[in-house]
Order: structure tokens, then sequence, then C-alpha cells
């Protein structure tokens, strides 16, 4: 076999696996935007071979001391962490010198220290970089190496930290906990060594190093004279044992943050799998960056700037960067912010910078150029398609570059939705300040709304009901066969609609799965299965429609009386925002059909993966983050296997946590007790789609738990998507505990005369099912309503 050609490369250009892992490790810092020492790497080098172009690189480096260090394949690694087993040479000097340390850190590979570490080490490649001159310098972990918790560890010593790392000196220590507070100072001399600027650029560059990276690290660093902080190391802690429940969480900023569950509780309700949370949710986070920033509300974007975060495996909205943006335009506000996405006025009390007008100004101009730019953003990406490749290729460098694309389109349609969801939000914002004169709504302002905003054309989920509705007409055109196909298990109803001799019936769910077949309950989530790969759920959804036929829905205020009663200037907004609703969710089921292209590419992924031996299971993938996904397909590892299996084992555990509506700083669960509202007779939230409806409570959390439903009866759950809405044809009312005027529930139910109320916490836990209840979608309110008594009968007459 001919050994590979020695050659030099950038050191922003390592972040490859021949460049072994210090090399990979500086290269994503520098992707990062983090400050690394200018240098290079030296691939395939040999004892006593010095590649060509090597006094000129160092020339090009200066004439100051570098530092040469050693980059083998499986260095720094996850499997197996080598620090401190190759060699190091500081204070290197010309070329001649350069060459030496080379020589010596490839010898050094040979070693009787490095062979115990690891008999099947690979090749070896050098860094060559420009040394700092560090007044203090120290290493830091941005997670408990003995435990796993969430924390940033900082040591440090003065000078160049070489004492520090071989354990011969006693260092500075400081612990922070998630949220960046100080948990505890153990110093060395009477002064600190670190500033408190200097502990802030320390923590704020880990933790954009952790997001690069995709988990905990331990990272060199060193401070020179100007007080410039330099990044020496980046490598995965190795020893950690336990996955845990906040071990992906979300740095907090800043403890004063306020995080919301409204909206992003029904973008990603429950629990999201690493995955998810890797490749969804920071594509929604960087579009949402990128959005603010183009609009000048946030000069840079970075940690401080946050729009979204994970807590416990749940997604939230950061509240604080929503009211930053509102106090960057011109007529913004707080109040503006909070019935946005609640409806209502929050009870939260944020700190606002003063922006001066002429920004403010600015700012508006631009934001409106973003929501006119929505329509056309949306016509273009429709024309694409979902233009991810479905199958990845198995090579890692073919592996890398479809990532790198697939992300880049997820990025885009997330930027389109959020242009169209702001265009929507802005008209419906204006409407209904109009109808309150800027005051507080009120329920009857809600419930007018709805009438205005009923009618909205080419919405998925009204035209999945109607094409519900036509199967099941279909299938009660043959005598007895709506019966016999609604008694039939799933399964075999299924195995029918798949047959030879459906007709009209079969070719319809075919029409249906190939229309809607992305569709599913929690759809943003990887591992969840659509109904193209799974629609027994939809299958069951078809046999509940047709064991009865639903009540006709009750008489309500006609919509074109309520219209009447909006001013002039509202009646006249309604079309344009009834079409900006349309193409919001329009551009939202693209955004799912690009998830789901995504989640057929990574499943393809893990069945190669399962084929070469690297993963046990297929389902393990989803427990894994990007850059660890990366490294098993570059080598096989135990230790990643082990904590994807950990990992899902804490995914069930985070599923049932339940959270309040706003925290103040890191959100923390509640209790069982204190999701309950006092008051269990009667809850009040937002009405969506007007009606007053009396029945039977069904309560149901799970698509299993639907199937139970029956006609007549009022659904309350958590929340709904598109994976519920075929459910819609056959209860008489709807019930959730999050959502809005503008939530795909909200729009559907309105498309379908559904009375619906939302935003009511609790709502599965003080109602149950059985109990006799009143929707009255007309005033937002859903109480208990036990049956009268029966009328006692006369008394017999006297003789």
């Amino acid at each position: 076999m001919s050994r590979p050609t020695v050659r030099l490369l950038p050191l922003a250009d390592a972040d490859r696996p021949e460049a072994g892992g210090k090399a990979r490790g500086l290269a994503r810092l520098t992707a990062a935007g983090l400050r690394v020492p200018e240098g290079f790497v030296i691939l395939g080098a040999r004892v006593g071979a010095p590649p060509p172009g090597l006094e000129a690189r160092c020339t090009a480096l200066g004439g100051g001391p570098l530092a040469v260090r050693s980059s083998a394949l499986d260095e720094d690694g996850a499997e197996a962490s080598f620090a401190g087993q190759y060699e190091t040479v500081l204070g290197v000097r010309g070329p001649e010198a350069v060459r030496a340390a080379v020589d010596r850190c490839l010898r050094s590979a040979d070693a009787g220290r490095v062979r115990a570490y690891a008999a099947t080490a690979g090749g070896m490649a050098v860094v060559v970089q420009r040394l700092v001159d560090a007044q203090v310098a120290g290493v830091l972990f941005t997670a408990d190496p003995t435990d796993g918790s969430p924390a940033t560890l900082i040591e440090a010593v003065p000078g160049l930290g070489e004492g520090l790392v071989a354990g011969l000196e006693r260092p500075d220590r400081y612990r922070f906990g998630p949220d960046g507070a100080a948990r505890g100072v153990e110093l060395r001399g009477d002064a600190p060594l670190l500033s408190d600027e200097a502990l802030r650029q320390l923590i704020q560059g880990a933790r954009r190093a952790t997001e690069a990276f995709g988990g905990p690290l331990d990272m060199e660093w060193a401070i020179d004279a100007s007080g410039a902080v330099s990044w020496l190391q980046a490598r995965p802690i190795t020893t950690l044992s336990h996955a845990t429940m906040d071990e992906l969480d979300t740095p907090a900023a800043d403890p004063d943050t306020l995080y919301t569950r409204y909206n992003t509780g029904e973008i990603l309700p429950g629990a999201m799998t690493p995955l998810t949370w890797d490749v969804v949710g920071r594509s929604l986070e960087q579009a949402f960056q990128a959005i603010y920033q183009t609009m000048g509300v946030f000069p840079d974007t970075g940690d401080d700037h946050r729009c979204v975060s994970l807590f416990s495996g749940h997604l939230f909205f950061n509240l604080t960067s929503a009211y930053r943006m509102a106090a960057g335009l011109p007529g913004g506000t707080k109040e503006g912010v909070d019935i946005s996405l609640a409806g209502r006025i929050l009870d939260t009390a944020p700190t606002l910078p003063r922006v001066p007008l002429l920004r403010k100004l600015l700012n508006g101009l631009t934001y409106v150029r973003l929501i006119l730019s929505a329509q056309r953003r949306l016509r273009r990406r429709e024309a694409e398609g979902a233009v991810v490749t479905q199958r990845p290729p198995q090579d890692a460098a073919g592996w890398t570059a479809w990532l790198a694309r697939a992300r880049g389109v997820m990025r885009e349609t997330w930027d389109t939705h959020l242009r169209t969801s702001m265009a929507s939000g802005t008209l419906n914002d204006t409407m209904l300040n109009i109808l309150t004169g800027g005051a507080e709504p009120e329920t009857r302002h809600h419930a007018l709304m709805a009438a205005l905003l009923t009618r909205v054309e080419d919405v998925d989920g009204a035209e999945l009901v109607r094409t519900i509705e036509a199967l099941c007409e279909a299938l009660g055109a043959t005598p007895g066969l709506a019966e016999r196909f609604a008694a039939w298990p799933p399964e075999e109803a299924l195995a029918w609609f798949r047959g030879p001799e459906t007709g009209d019936a079969g070719a319809a769910f075919a029409q249906l799965l190939e229309r809607h077949g992305h569709r599913c309950v929690q759809e943003m989530e990887l591992m969840a299965a659509d109904w193209a790969e799974d629609p027994l759920p939809l299958v069951d959804s078809i046999q509940a429609r047709l064991r009865g036929r639903p009540q006709a829905p009750p008489p309500a205020t006609p919509a074109a009386e309520r219209v009447a009663e909006a001013p002039t200037a509202v009646q006249r907004l309604a079309p344009v925002a009834r079409r900006a609703i349309s193409r919001r969710e329009r551009s939202k089921s693209l955004a799912i059909r690009q998830v789901r292209a995504l989640k057929r590419g990574f499943t393809a992924l893990s069945g190669t993966l399962v084929a070469q031996g690297r993963l046990p299971e297929a389902e393990l993938v989803w427990f894994l983050t990007l850059a660890e996904l990366e490294r098993l397909v570059e080598a096989p590892s135990s230790g990643l296997v082990q904590r994807a299996r950990q990992r899902r084992s804490v995914h069930r555990q985070q599923q049932q946590l339940h959270f309040p509506k706003v925290s103040h700083g890191p959100p923390t669960p509640l209790h069982e007790d204190d999701a309950v509202p006092e008051d269990g007779a009667s809850l009040a939230g937002t009405p969506v789609s007007c009606g007053v409806v009396r029945g039977r409570a069904r309560v149901v959390r799970t698509l299993a738990e639907a199937r139970a439903l029956r006609p007549g009866e009022i659904l309350v759950v958590p929340f709904t998507d598109v994976g519920w809405t075929p459910y819609f044809c056959v209860a008489a009312g709807l019930a959730t505990e999050i959502g809005g005027t503008l939530s795909h529930g909200a729009v559907v139910a309105r498309e379908y005369g559904l009375p619906a109320v939302v935003d009511l916490p609790g709502a599965t836990r003080v109602f149950r099912t059985g109990d006799e209840v009143l929707l009255d979608a007309d005033r937002g309110v859903l109480r208990h309503a036990p049956a009268p008594p029966p009328t006692p009968p006369p008394p017999p007459p006297r003789t």
C-alpha cells in the first residue's frame, strides 16, 4: 500500500479525519468564530521527510516562537481521550527547529506510554501554530467530568499552563452554574488570576464551542497581555458516565431571561430527541437570528441573542429577545408581543433598551421588506420542492457534504416560514389592535376575530378533513361496506385499502397519502413516523368517523352578523389576513416536507450503520447529536452507542415533564399539583372558533387514546397539529391546553365549523373522560356542567 502524500493545510481547513483530533477541534473552534492562534497542519507526516513548503509556511507565521503539537487520528476523540499522551513542543523558532520538533512529535507515536493507551492508533498529523505569549492559561470543562452535570469549571495558572496540564501546579478554580451564576471560587493566592471580563469571555466562548461540537468539552485556553483569549484545544469529555435530563440544555446567557412555551409548544410539543434539536431546533434558531440581525435589532448573532432554547428536552421561545425586537420597531411594545403570542398581556416586567427613533424607522422599513418578500420566497420554495437528497452517501466525506446541504435547506425553509408567520401575525395584531383601541383584548374581541378569519382557502388540515369525508362517502356507497370497514382491526382495514378491489375508496386513500403522507402527530420530531411510513393512525381516524355520524355543529351567532360588528378598516383587512394565514399554513407544510425528507435520509444512514455493526438498533440514531453521528460514520464507538441508549431512557422521562407557560430564568418542570388550576370547576381561555356545545368530555393525551373518541364528544387535548385534525370530523367541540388564534387547530376548526377554545392550561388534568361539560366558544370557557337530575314523577292522585 502506498503511503499518503505529505502536504500542508491551513488550520481553518483541517476539519477532516486525516487531520487528527487536535487539528479538527481547532478548525471547528475557528469556524465557530473563536480566536485560535494562526497555524497549519502537516498531513501524512513522516520522520525525516519534511513536506515541501514548510519553511515558507513557518516564515508566514512571523519570526516569533511557535508551538508544535501532535494531532493523531485517535487523539482527543470521544471514544478514548489521549490527552497528554502525545508530544507537544513549545517555544520553537526557525524552520530547522520546527523540523526537529515535528520529528519529535512523530516519534512519540511509537512511545510505550502511547501504545499502552491505543494499540490501534491511526496515523499522525502535526499542528504548527503561533505560540501565545500567555500571562494566564488553563483548562475549562463545559460539564462536570465527574457526574456530567451542567456546569462550567475553569482552572487557571500563570504563564503557559504546562504545569497545570502535567498536574504539577495548583490552580485557581472557578465554578459556574448553567445559568452563568458563580457557584464557587478557590484561589491559589490572595488575588484571583482572572478578572470578571476574562471569566465572561471564557464562559461565552465555551458556550459557542459546545454548540459547535454538539456536546460537553474539555478545552485549553490562554490569555495574553492585552487580555485577548485564545483557544488552544477542544475535545469531547470522555469520562462522562450517564446522560442526564439537562445534558443538552442551552446555556442561559442571562439568569433574568424570560422563556415561554407559547408558540414553541405547538411547533414541537413534548420532548425532542437530540438529533431533532440539532437539525430542526438549531436551524430554527439560526433562521430567527438571521432575521433579527437583518432587521438591525441585534448587532450580531450569538449566545446573548438566543431566540429558541432547549431545557430538559423541551423547546422554549426566548421572550426577552422578542421584547427586544419589539423595542427596536416603531410602534412595537411589550404588550403587543404578549397579545401576539398568548392573546393576553402577560405578567412580566422586562428591562428594554431605548432605541433612537431613526433607528426604529429604519428597522421598520426593513421589517416591511421582509414580510413583503414572504409570498415571493414561498413560491420559489414551493417550486423547488423537497430538494434534500433523501439518501445520504455512505462515505464520511459524502455524508458531511450531504449534511451541510441539508441543514442549509432546512434553514432556508424556516426563513420562509418565519417571514410568512411575521406577515400573518402582523395583520392579525393590527386587526386586533383596531378592535380593542390598543387595550387588552377581551373575549368578545377574540370571538369577533374568529369570525373574521373564517373561510381561509388552501389550508392543508381543512382539505384533509374534507378528503376524509369524501373517502367515507365512497366507502358508504357500497351497502354494508362502511359498517364492516369500521369493525375491522386497523391492520386489516389498511390491507384492504392496499388490495386490488377497493375501487374509488382505494384510489381516494392513495391520493390522501400522496397529498398528506408527510403529516403526523409531532410532525417536526424526526423520530415520529409520518402517515406515509405508518398509515395506521390515519386508518384509525377514518374508522372512528365511520362508527357514527357526528352531530351537526350547534347553532351559533352567524358569522355575517359578527363580521358586521367590526369597523370598516378591519373588514377590509380580513381578506388580506386570510390570504396571509393560507401562506403561513403552506410554508409550514413545506417545512414539514423538508423535515420528513431529512428523516428519510437519517433513516437510510442508520440502516447503513446497523449493517456495518456500528449501531445495534436503528432507533438509536435519533439519540445522537450531529457531531456524534459524524464521528460514528468515521469509526465505531461503543461509548456513543452507550450514550444513545442512556438518552433514550432519559427521553422517556422528559416526555412526562410539564412546564409553566412563562419562566423567569431557566425553566424548571412543574410538580403534578402545580399544573392543575385551583378552580377546577371551569377554565377560561381564548375562543378561536365560535359556538356553544354541551356533551361528554373525551380527554386524550396520545393519538392512541383518540381511537376511543365517539361522535358528539368534546375533545380535550394538550395541543393539536395536523395529526389530530382527522378527528375534528368526529368531535363536537375542541379544547386545547396551548394554542392561539393562528394555531393550526384553530384555523382548521374555523373552516370545519367546530367550536374551539385554546389556551386552557391544565385542562387535561382538571377534566376527566366522561365528565359532562359545556364548551362555550363564544366566551372562551370550558366548565363542568352535570346533567340536571331527572324530574321526579308526579305524585299519584289522591283518592
